[in-house]
């Protein structure tokens, strides 16, 4: 196995993903892009070249990785074994070609869902209500509201981020309702099953809108991909996410900084 090359080239600003088409903005609930994947892919800076190599390093994964989550390793390997010959191969290279990488990373930047290389690849933002309440006096009661981002390959659940906000509500009557305190915010790589790509969940910046009447919260995932001739860090995505003083998501998109 190569080493890492020393020098990592870290992108500040614009994100220079020159070899794939930004993501453009469309009020379609699904975008469709398409590209030729490389065939000349280079041996894997992990070693993972066959489908028995990936197979191996799924089952060496610790299920820990995904407390919260019921894609576990033994669930994707049910999944990756289901899969044709022809596609588990195509899986592979998928999963070993920076350009593949930076296409999903882009995808999972992207607020809206969006479909890759013919329909293999999709990313789906979750939009819609995620919310829990706990009412913990007459006059307030507490909320969980929840963002998540999931990546597949070939019908293989690969990846998901979760951002949470906790928080109070208080208020003697429906008009006068305010969130009154934070009680927590988090950004979770609930699980990542692509050897080749590292997630890391960054800080998180909670605060109450200044007129109270929603909490607001950003979870930042850094992504970087792991092959010897890019070593670079591809960027930051985020998660903007707002609940309201009914404990309802109301506001939750995607960027990339």
């Amino acid at each position: 196995m190569k080493n890492l090359k020393n020098t990592f080239v870290i992108l500040t600003g614009v994100l220079a993903l020159t070899a794939v088409a930004p993501l453009a903005a469309s009020a379609a609930p699904s975008s469709e892009i398409n590209a030729n994947i490389k065939q000349d892919v280079s041996e894997s800076l992990v070693g993972i070249n066959t489908p028995q190599d990936y197979i191996s390093w799924l089952k060496d994964q610790d299920k820990s990785i995904s407390t919260s989550s019921s894609q576990d390793s033994s669930e994707v390997i049910k999944q990756f074994s289901q899969l044709s010959t022809s596609d588990q191969e195509k899986f592979i290279k998928y999963i070993n070609d920076p350009e593949v990488n930076k296409a999903f990373f882009n995808a999972m930047a992207s607020s809206e869902d969006v479909s890759l290389y013919g329909g293999d690849i999709k990313v789906e933002h979750n939009k819609g209500a995620n919310e829990t309440n706990s009412k913990v006096s007459p006059q307030s009661i507490n909320y969980t509201v929840s963002g998540y981002s999931t990546g597949s390959f070939l019908g293989v659940k690969l990846s998901e981020l979760r951002t949470d906000l906790t928080y109070t509500v208080g208020g003697t009557s429906q008009s006068n309702l305010t969130v009154t305190q934070l009680l927590g915010s988090k950004a979770n790589v609930t699980y990542n099953y692509n050897p080749t790509v590292k997630i890391e969940a960054l800080s998180m910046n909670p605060y109450i809108r200044f007129d109270k009447k929603a909490a607001v919260t950003t979870g930042n995932y850094n992504f970087n991909f792991i092959h010897e001739k890019l070593g670079l860090e591809y960027g930051t995505i985020i998660h903007h996410m707002e609940g309201d003083v009914y404990g309802r998501k109301e506001k939750f998109y995607v960027e990339q900084s």
